[in-house]
């Protein structure tokens, strides 16, 4: 057993040349995801790898991007062979970036059995303006992920690549997943390439597939005020901050068990 933080770029090894022969399973977890926050090099070896390893990967956990989402990872041929879950940040970003908003505090709590499956991920928040109002606000639940997306079962590739499929063509999925995105901070149905950027960044994780995809989408924007989307009454059950914090920290520390032919790939430091 190995506890690792994937905090280099110098991690990126050469892709597997045949199937490996696996016995165990790996969960990766870091704060920074790949994508648009890794460069187009170490994005694309990044990848490689997942692929490459597709199968005895079992969990990609991520933060740093503050908003709660996710992204695909296909193989060359387009099929889904692996999915990265990005949790939301307990520290609110009030970004900067064209079309971005702000988040209020969340964390997530991850249900996962002795056998590695991921039963469902449980999302708690504070509204940040009950919080300034009253400081002894306590985390309640946002939301259940199996529940909010209708998932029966566990959440696996096809649950998730079922779910971009609804994100794709049902207004309402994708409405919950808006207001959910920013953990409930004044939740804006985004339009045109917004509305393409998220969409696009959920199913390509490779810079090619996902400029292809942008590439159907309007370059002007027009927003409008979201609908009232059909969201769960929030659980009565409340945590205190000091608890919700140490529970964060806790799900941080996740152990990451390595097969040694799998470190040698993953982890050709400097």
């Amino acid at each position: 057993m190995r506890s690792l933080s994937l905090t280099r770029k110098g991690f990126l090894g050469p892709r597997p040349t045949a199937p490996p022969q696996w016995t165990r399973f790996v969960w990766i977890f870091e704060r920074t995801p790949n994508f648009t926050w890794f460069r187009d090099p170490y994005n694309e070896k990044f990848l490689n790898l997942t692929v490459g390893y597709a199968d005895v990967i079992g969990l990609m956990l991520f933060g740093h991007h503050h908003t709660d989402t996710f992204h695909l990872i296909k193989d060359a041929s387009g099929s889904t062979v692996q999915f990265a879950l990005m949790s939301p940040a307990v520290t609110p970003w009030f970004s900067s970036l064209e079309g971005a908003g702000a988040n209020n505090p969340a964390f997530r709590v991850y249900d996962i059995d002795e056998s590695g499956v991921l039963n469902d991920m449980l999302t708690y928040y504070i509204n940040l303006d009950t919080l300034n109002a009253n400081g002894s606000t306590p985390f309640v639940e946002e939301y259940s992920f199996k529940k909010a997306y209708n998932i029966n079962g566990a959440i696996n590739i096809k649950a998730m690549d079922s779910l971009v499929e609804q994100l794709k063509t049902k207004d309402a999925v994708f409405q919950t997943y808006v207001n959910y995105n920013s953990v409930l901070w004044k939740p804006e149905m985004p339009q045109g390439k917004f509305k393409g950027g998220q969409l696009c960044s959920i199913e390509f994780a490779d810079y090619p597939r996902y400029y292809a995809c942008m590439a159907q989408y309007n370059s002007t924007h027009t927003s409008t005020q979201a609908t009232t989307a059909s969201i769960s009454e929030t659980t009565t059950t409340s945590i205190s901050q000091g608890a919700a914090v140490s529970i964060y920290v806790l799900t941080a520390f996740l152990f990451v068990i390595f097969c040694d032919d799998f470190v040698k790939d993953l982890l050709t430091l400097y």
